[in-house]
């Protein structure tokens, strides 16, 4: 992965020299008055407004036409500024376009000019212009002659912020020339400079080459820690581009820690935003990312799909070292797959270009490559050759380390001087701030209380009105929801009622059916059934007698109902002794129901077999509230149960119901078969 070292510096050099480009206007019905105004800096915004429509429609006769008519423009006789408005404009669109031969003619005429006139600081902007048209075209001698002029030219002038940038740019010069020592020191001289200016812009600029001198140091979590410092200053300063530029160094170091997804991930939210808005040299370098990145998590149809679009895109913006290192990750990817003869001529075309720009670092890399690449071919010769240029380029571009790592340290604390005088600046100006501030709060605040003391007391006598209002509704809504209470109990006291008549018409169509059955056993069957209804019936008759829908009164409803049964089973009221002990105790319906086929399947059982032939017996009947659970107790003193029927083994539908009415009340039940039977049942009532 060093080889992204050389991808990444050159990416760099090149961004250091780009400046933003004029986007072309579409050309003004006014066009051509304009071009014919008597007022020089119309005509000459007119030519230029032509000149950049007639290129983007692609009409070269009308270009050359209008490009002729601006060169003949006397652009000396505008006034200084807005000279060096017009010639920037036309030259950053000239550059933008690669019309270097061009661009480099028109320069050097008005910077000729200009030092004719003596304006320095026309002639600084223009040779600082001139500059990277030189380097794009790897006449890196002409490039560093052009910054040094300019370089002297502002320090003449005193502007130091300008100084700090070319600085900057002497140090991508240098670092494309192979001198890395002085390219390292020429940044921290951009730094010193920047510290001057105080700026949050530069300074984040500082931060990223901070990063990037301690990632040529490969101290990766040092450098990790300034290019996030500069993704904060970019994004405070809401410079879009350099923040994601910072973003991508982020995902580069991530890579290089082996943090394969993250980086991924910052390298994709970062290329979507240079897709959008067309940065064809920053989607280069964060396609090729994007390629390792996948690379190393073993998905290489994603790296050589990446691969491919950064040689595009770099092709689109003349980046060739960019071009070259593609080729050179192509290369190590079909290396990876066993493909040798297509990493072959993918290795040998990043060493071709990085040789015909003489591009030192990424020629160690590729002939590096290749050495590997023959190796595989068992091609000992080639890959010798290969081997000892890479030998010969790394003995040559070895540097002391350690001389630049003390050289990064003693210059990292006056960049975090730098960033704390800028704080304490902004904090100094805060706090002025808030003392100007502070008797005009105080008389906003007087307006606020007074304003919020009449505002309370129109709301207060608002409520007033509004509470009576309420009070008006709400006795009315009381009288209806009064009114709605008696229907719905009326209704409800009359369904209790249909339900009792209903069961009464099937105990009476039951009997009715008896007189026609001649089997006794079903007979008593159906005795039993008319039983459990005319015990449901009473129930519905307590409740729509007591007009209370909510419970019901029911120790009166088992007084009434044991006589019935006693009646219903024929049984002689002078040998059956009936005690009866129970409190008032108010039941929900949904438990006043199987309460009461409860007692009466228990009682019925009692009254049928627990005094054969006539018997003398009592029946006690307990119910009671202790504690919040109510008890039920039922005893008789019969003959109880055989030890060979045991009540867990009966399969009457009786001892089956009696099981279901006591799971159905969520209670628990307790039996003694001595000296008869005994129930014991308690349960918690609904709250």
């Amino acid at each position: 992965m060093k080889t992204l070292k050389a991808s990444l510096l050159s990416f760099l050099t090149f961004i250091l020299f780009s400046s933003s480009v004029l986007s072309q206007e579409v050309l003004p019905d006014s066009v051509i008055e304009l071009t014919e105004s008597n007022d020089l800096i119309k005509r000459a915004r007119g030519w230029q407004i032509a000149v950049e429509f007639y290129f983007d429609k692609e009409d070269s006769i009308q270009y050359k036409k209008a490009l002729q008519q601006f060169n003949q423009l006397h652009l000396d006789e505008l006034t200084k500024a807005d000279r060096r408005k017009i010639v920037k404009a036309h030259s950053d669109f000239l550059k933008g376009n690669f019309q270097y031969s061009t661009g480099k003619r028109f320069l050097r005429k008005v910077i000729k000019n200009a030092l004719e006139e003596d304006d320095s600081e026309s002639a600084a902007l223009f040779y600082q212009t001139l500059a990277p048209y030189y380097f794009y075209s790897f006449q890196y001698d002409s490039c560093n002659v052009n910054v040094d002029q300019a370089i002297a030219l502002y320090a003449k002038v005193g502007n130091k912020k300008q100084v700090g940038e070319l600085n900057m740019n002497k140090s991508a010069i240098t670092y494309a020339k192979g001198d890395y020592e002085a390219a390292i020191k020429f940044a921290f001289q951009a730094i010193d400079l920047f510290k001057e200016t105080k700026k949050p812009d530069k300074l984040a600029m500082a931060y990223l080459q901070l990063g990037n001198i301690y990632f040529f140091l490969e101290d990766y979590n040092q450098s990790l820690q300034y290019y996030e410092l500069s993704f904060t200053a970019f994004k405070t300063t809401e410079n879009s581009n350099g923040t994601y530029k910072a973003l991508s160094n982020i995902g580069l170091i991530n890579l290089m820690l082996k943090n394969y997804r993250t980086s991924v991930s910052q390298q994709l939210k970062s290329v979507r935003y240079f897709e959008s808005n067309n940065r064809e040299l920053e989607k280069g370098n964060t396609y090729l990312l994007l390629g390792e990145g996948y690379w190393k998590l073993g998905k290489n149809d994603s790296a050589k799909y990446y691969n491919n679009l950064s040689i595009e895109s770099n092709l689109l913006a003349k980046h060739t070292v960019g071009v070259g290192q593609a080729y050179l990750t192509k290369s190590r990817i079909l290396l990876d797959e066993e493909n040798v003869p297509g990493a072959l001529i993918a290795g040998r075309r990043s060493y071709q270009i990085a040789d015909s720009i003489k591009h030192y670092e990424s020629i160690k890399d590729a002939a590096e490559q290749l050495s590997l690449t023959y190796e595989e071919l068992n091609q000992i010769d080639s890959s010798y050759r290969y081997l000892k240029i890479y030998k010969n380029f790394q003995d040559s571009l070895d540097l002391d380390l350690k001389v630049l790592e003390n050289y990064a340290m003693k210059h990292q604390f006056q960049v975090e001087e730098a960033q704390f005088e800028l704080l304490l600046a902004e904090e100094r100006a805060k706090v002025q701030e808030l003392l100007n501030e502070t008797k005009q709060k105080q008389l906003i605040i007087a307006i606020v209380v007074a304003f919020c003391s009449i505002l309370l007391l129109i709301l207060a006598v608002g409520m007033l009105f509004r509470n009576e209002k309420l009070s008006r509704q709400l006795s009315g809504k009381q009288e209806q929801i009064s009114e709605e209470l008696e229907i719905k109990e009326s209704l409800l006291n009359e369904i209790h009622h249909r339900v009792k008549n209903n069961l009464q018409v099937i105990s009476s169509m039951l009997s009715l059916q008896t007189q026609y059955i001649p089997d006794e056993r079903i007979q008593k069957v159906i005795e039993d059934c008319k039983s459990r209804i005319n015990s449901m019936s009473l129930i519905h008759e307590s409740l729509y007698k007591r007009k209370d829908g909510i419970e019901a009164p029911f120790s009166e409803y088992v007084e009434k109902l044991i006589p019935k049964l006693v009646e219903a089973y024929q049984i002689d009221q002078t040998k059956i002794k009936l005690e009866m002990n129970l409190e008032e105790i108010h039941l929900h319906l949904d438990q006043s129901v199987p309460c009461g086929l409860l007692i009466n399947e228990i009682v019925s059982n009692a009254l049928k077999h627990a005094f054969p032939k006539g018997e003398n017996g009592q029946i006690n009947i307990n119910l009671f509230k202790k504690e919040g659970i109510i008890h039920l107790e039922i005893a008789d003193n019969g003959k109880g149960f055989s030890d060979e029927t045991q009540i867990e083994k009966q399969e009457s539908f009786g001892f089956l119901l009696i099981e279901t009415l006591v799971y159905q009340l969520e209670a628990e039940m307790k039996y003694e078969n001595k000296n008869g039977v005994k129930y014991q049942i308690k349960w918690k009532p609904n709250s």
